[in-house]
């Protein structure tokens, strides 16, 4: 099979991270309120993308709070201390399942939507870009490219699994391509989900060892 990963709270703790970077800035009169808005102003800088950049985030702070240049230069080394431990944010037994789902023969995919520069550093200093056979980035929603994807792809559309955090990207894919198989990976905080894709019958788990398992009980293109 091939097996489709999102990066972003699939795999890796985006949550936390971003978390950690509130805590990092708090001691340079940086808000809770006050990050998560200036996040989303970086984040929707070009309509229809998603290119998030820490760089671009402590310049547009920077023009809020007229930090002097060596205050500017202390926020920068706080926020690269945090990014320097990407690794420490892997979702628990992401590399065990990677391996696992590898070592049976699967070929895994990772596509995720961001910054290409930011997700290339943490495929590479998290380790898991052994495991994937192809990395995608994309800046455009994937809904958005989701029939350039697929086409990309192997034609059986059976022999394909979708795992993901985002109900509604996966309800995009079943509403493109019936016959994939999506599993979703819940997220801490995000139990509506779980209620959301039972409606839709959809599987889901909190747990990547759980998914794992469930993947490797997916009968085989000559058991079909």
């Amino acid at each position: 099979m091939h097996i489709i990963f999102d990066l972003d709270r699939t795999l890796f703790d985006t949550d936390k991270l971003k978390q950690d970077l509130i805590m990092a800035l708090a001691g340079f009169g940086v808000s809770r309120k006050i990050f998560l808005k200036t996040y989303q102003e970086v984040v929707n800088r070009q309509p229809g993308k998603y290119d998030y950049s820490y760089l671009a985030h402590l310049k547009l702070l920077d023009r809020h709070f007229t930090w002097s240049g060596a205050r500017l230069s202390e926020a920068k080394k706080s926020i690269r201390a945090v990014l320097k431990n990407d690794k420490n944010y892997l979702l628990p037994f992401a590399l065990e399942t990677l391996r696992g789902l590898k070592q049976a023969g699967h070929t895994l995919i990772l596509w995720t939507w961001g910054n290409q520069a930011l997700h290339k550093s943490k495929i590479k200093s998290t380790g898991i870009e052994k495991y994937f056979s192809r990395i995608e980035i994309t800046s455009l929603n994937k809904t958005l490219v989701l029939d350039k994807f697929l086409s990309s792809l192997p034609p059986n559309r059976s022999d394909l699994v979708f795992v993901n955090d985002s109900l509604q990207e996966l309800a995009a894919f079943l509403a493109y391509a019936p016959q994939v198989k999506v599993i979703l990976k819940i997220s801490p905080g995000h139990a509506q989900d779980a209620k959301a894709a039972l409606k839709l019958k959809m599987p889901a788990f909190k747990d990547l060892r759980q998914i794992e398992s469930f993947i490797r009980h997916f009968p085989s293109r000559n058991e079909v």
